[in-house]
């Protein structure tokens, strides 16, 4: 009965062909052709973010502190409103902005840690001044400053691309199921 059905049975069938693909999205494919993204030209800092010139004892530490501080909090302003604006409207314009924001972030860290090193690094230890101290020894971290402006370009544009080529939604009653979209 078994070779009568017509069914057959285990064993070597004809080799299976690969299926072929879906076709991509005009947009994918558009994405695909594009050069990648340059690195944004070199920035300047402004004249007024730069730190200017102070004794290198205890209260010339606290004059560059205080001159430190606004000049500070006016760059992370910058970058967290330009951050802002990408993060709430994905376009290549505030992509960019972003991007020029950190690099201007650590230029900035980059020019204030150098000076604060250079005029406090055999002293600073000794200051009687805790708070003081503690402030030198952060703007003293440069962070990604240590690295080329190359370096840090490239590292930019890398996380900026891997943040915006694609997003993840979960569909509405059906937990564990994910849906990725390409942007």
């Amino acid at each position: 009965m078994g070779a009568a059905s017509g069914r057959r049975g285990p064993g070597p069938g004809p080799p299976l062909l690969p299926l072929p693909l879906p076709p991509l999205p005009p947009l994918l494919l558009l994405l695909l052709l594009l050069p990648p993204p340059s690195p944004p030209a070199a920035l300047a800092l402004d004249p007024a973010l730069q730190p200017g010139d102070f004794p290198a004892d205890e209260a010339g530490a606290q004059l560059f502190v205080q001159s430190f501080n606004p000049k500070a909090e006016q760059v992370l302003y910058q970058s967290m409103v330009a951050s802002w604006a990408h993060d709430t409207n994905i376009t290549e314009e505030n992509a960019r902005r972003q991007e020029e924001a950190a690099l201007l972030n650590q230029e900035f860290s980059e020019a204030w840690g150098q000076k604060a090193k250079e005029l406090y690094d055999p002293i600073w230890q000794n200051f009687t001044d805790p708070i003081l101290k503690r402030i030198l020894k952060g703007v003293r971290i440069l962070g990604p400053a240590n690295l080329p402006l190359e370096k840090r370009q490239k590292i930019s544009c890398i996380s900026c691309l891997s943040q915006e080529t694609t997003a993840c939604c979960s569909m509405p009653g059906r937990a564990g199921t994910m849906l990725w979209a390409s942007l």
